[in-house]
C-alpha cells in the first residue's frame, strides 16, 4: 500500500509521516493506492465490496467537489501550471478571491500561496482510471476562480490539454496565457502594460480588450481571432492557420506575420502596419489606415488591400514577380509609404478616400 504527497505527488511507503522529497506532511493525506495487481485489476476497477465494478458502476462520475477563498488583500498575481485541467477566471460579486473545482481519481489541484502570489498545483497520476475520467468527467475538469470585481491582479496561466478563460476582469499590469493545444478565450479585459496569448495547435479569441502597451498573440496551427482591441503595439504570428483582425487600434507599430493560411484584416488603425505571409497564403485586407507607412509581402499568394486613405498622401511600389498587379509599379510622391509585392500572385489595392471622408 503507499500514498503520495498531496504538494509534489511523490510516492511514500504507507506508514510515512513526511514526503521525503518535499518536506509535506502526511496528517492530512486523504487518498491512496495500490499499484495494478497481478489479475490486471487496480482499485479504480473495483467497487466498495472489493468486486469488479459493473459497466454501469464504471460510467459513474468519480469527481468530488471543492471550493477555497482567499482574501484579495493578499493576492497581487495567480500562477498556474497545469496540464488536465482548465481554467476559467472571472470577475464576481464576492469580497474574496473563490476557487472551486473537482477532484477525481486521476487528477487533484492544491491551492497554496507563494508570498503574495496564488499558486494552483495540479497533481495527476496515470493509470487506466485515466480513461474512465476523460471519458465519463465531460466538463468536470474546470478550475473555476472568481475576483472581485474592484480587484487587479496580474495573471500567468499555462496547461497543456485545457482551455483558458479570461472575462470581464481589470489585469494589474500584465499578463500571459499559454497552452499547448488547447483553446483560449479573452473577453473585455483590460491591462495597464502588456498581455502575451500563446498556443502551440489550439486556436486563440479575442473580444473587447485594451491594453496600454503590448498585444502579442502567437499559434502554430490554430486560428487566431480578434475583434475590438486598443492598445501601443499590436503583433500576431500564425505559422500555419487563419488569423482573422477586426477593429484594431495601435498607436504604434502593428504586424501581421504567418506561413501557410490565410490573414484577413478589416477595420485597422496603426502608426505604421507590417503585414507578411512567408510561405503560401492569401491577404484580404480592408478599411487599412496609417499614419505612416503600410508593407505587405506574399511568398505564394494573392493580395488584396483596401486603404481608407486618398492616394494622393501615398508614396506605392507594387510589384508581382508571376501574377496580375491593378496599380502602377510606381506611382505618387506622398509623405506615407505603401510598399506591396507578391511572388506569386494578384496584388489588388484601392483607396478608398481619407479617413475623415471614410468616417
Amino acid at each position: 500500500m503507499y500514498k503520495y504527497c498531496s504538494y509534489c505527488g511523490h510516492q511514500a511507503s504507507q506508514d510515512a509521516n513526511f514526503c521525503t522529497k518535499c518536506g509535506t506532511g502526511f496528517e492530512d493525506v486523504t487518498y491512496s493506492f495500490e499499484y495494478q495487481s497481478m489479475n490486471g485489476r487496480n482499485d479504480s476497477e473495483e467497487n466498495e465490496n472489493g468486486e469488479a465494478r459493473t459497466e454501469e458502476q464504471a460510467n459513474e462520475s468519480t469527481a468530488q467537489f471543492y471550493q477555497d477563498s482567499f482574501s484579495a488583500d493578499t493576492i497581487d498575481k495567480i500562477t498556474a501550471d497545469l496540464k488536465i485541467y482548465s481554467i476559467e477566471v472571472t470577475a464576481a460579486d464576492v469580497d474574496e478571491v473563490k476557487i472551486s473545482w473537482e477532484k477525481t481519481e486521476s487528477w487533484r489541484l492544491t491551492p497554496m500561496m507563494k508570498g503574495r502570489t496564488l499558486h494552483l498545483k495540479e497533481n495527476n497520476r496515470i493509470g487506466m482510471h485515466n480513461i474512465h475520467d476523460f471519458f465519463h468527467n465531460s466538463g468536470h475538469n474546470v478550475i473555476r476562480i472568481e475576483v472581485p470585481a474592484a480587484k487587479a491582479i496580474d495573471l500567468e496561466l499555462e496547461n497543456e490539454v485545457g482551455t483558458i478563460t479570461v472575462a470581464d476582469i481589470k489585469i494589474s499590469a500584465w499578463g500571459e496565457l499559454k497552452s499547448s493545444i488547447g483553446k483560449i478565450d479573452v473577453r473585455n479585459v483590460e491591462v495597464p502594460d502588456a498581455l502575451t496569448v500563446s498556443t502551440t495547435t489550439g486556436s486563440i479569441r479575442i473580444d473587447n480588450l485594451e491594453a496600454g502597451q503590448t498585444v502579442k498573440l502567437s499559434s502554430q496551427i490554430g486560428k487566431i481571432q480578434a475583434d475590438h482591441v486598443k492598445t501601443g503595439t499590436f503583433y500576431t504570428n500564425n505559422t500555419s492557420g487563419k488569423c482573422v483582425l477586426n477593429d484594431i487600434l495601435a498607436s504604434g507599430q502593428f504586424t501581421v506575420t504567418g506561413g501557410v493560411g490565410e490573414a484577413v484584416l478589416d477595420e485597422i488603425t496603426a502608426e505604421k502596419m507590417d503585414i507578411r505571409m512567408n510561405a503560401t497564403g492569401n491577404v484580404n485586407c480592408q478599411n487599412l489606415y496609417a499614419d505612416s507607412s503600410i508593407s505587405i509581402y506574399n511568398t505564394v499568394g494573392n493580395i488584396t488591400c483596401g486603404i481608407r486613405d486618398d492616394a494622393a498622401n501615398y508614396t506605392t511600389h507594387c510589384h508581382s514577380d508571376q501574377g496580375r498587379n491593378n496599380y502602377p509599379e510606381v506611382s505618387g510622391k506622398g509623405n506615407k509609404r505603401l510598399n506591396v509585392r507578391t511572388t506569386l500572385g494578384s496584388v489588388d489595392i484601392f483607396f478608398t478616400g481619407t479617413k475623415e471622408q471614410a468616417e
